[in-house]
């Protein structure tokens, strides 16, 4: 599935569950609500590379226990929140 979009809201991934690969890059994102992905327990990938995001709520990443690479170089991020001990195996770039 592609699509480009800026504005994210925590319900937009619920009906997506099975997801094992997540990649937003290339987009206008700005926000992250934090739920965004409760509903995404066996993320494997996420690339949230080359948007402006700017902060990272805490609870971004806690629910994502099979996460294992999380790109996310290219924004503006100031406040990153999350916690890596919850992260267990956990390649990650960020620049």
């Amino acid at each position: 599935m592609v699509f480009y979009c800026r504005d994210l809201t925590e319900s937009l991934l619920s009906p997506l569950s099975s997801l094992t690969e997540l990649r937003l890059d290339h987009n206008l994102i700005q926000t992250l609500p934090g739920g965004l992905l409760d509903s995404n327990k066996i993320l494997v990938t996420v690339d949230m590379s080359y948007n402006q995001i700017d902060i990272i709520p805490g609870t971004m990443f806690t629910s994502l226990t099979r996460l294992e690479f999380l790109y996310l170089q290219h924004n503006n991020i100031a406040v990153c929140a999350f916690v890596y001990t919850i992260i267990y195996s956990l390649t990650y770039s960020f620049t």
